[in-house]
């Protein structure tokens, strides 16, 4: 793939992602005595645990938007998700898995496609070898 197509997959994905999440994370701002109760007696958080979700979901959407922050944001949004899939599975609601899964995979595809961005470089240089470093 060329530089310039991974780089408008990653855009398209990161948007994508992005207005997901965003949307996801005002979501949990709306008062609705229905998700409330599936928060405190189904999941058994605290309800105040879903605003800290929910910033945490718009501060990982925007960060998918800007360059500097969207690996990291796309790793955060991958442990958050994560979280949300266990979550689900602890309770029992295997078909809501699909609502984590998504953003983990789209997550998952740009942290890929800006693998050499990462803070810690998992990308091993060809050229270097021990018998060169030996020699």
């Amino acid at each position: 793939m060329t530089p310039k197509a991974k780089n408008i997959v990653a855009w398209v994905i990161a948007i994508l992602a992005g207005g997901f999440m965003i949307l996801q994370g005002i979501n949990k701002f709306i008062p609705s005595e229905a998700f409330d109760q599936m928060w405190t007696d189904i999941w058994g958080y605290p309800l105040w645990f879903k605003y800290v979700i929910g910033i945490l979901e718009v501060a990982g959407g925007l960060g998918l938007f800007l360059l500097k922050f969207r690996v990291l944001a796309a790793l955060g949004l991958i442990g958050l998700m994560l979280g949300a899939g266990v979550t689900h599975i602890r309770a029992d609601q295997a078909e809501m898995l699909a609502m984590p899964m998504i953003p983990i995979l789209l997550s998952a595809i740009i942290v890929f496609l800006r693998k050499e961005e990462l803070p810690f470089n998992p990308v091993i240089n060809k050229d270097t070898s021990i018998e060169k470093e030996i020699v």
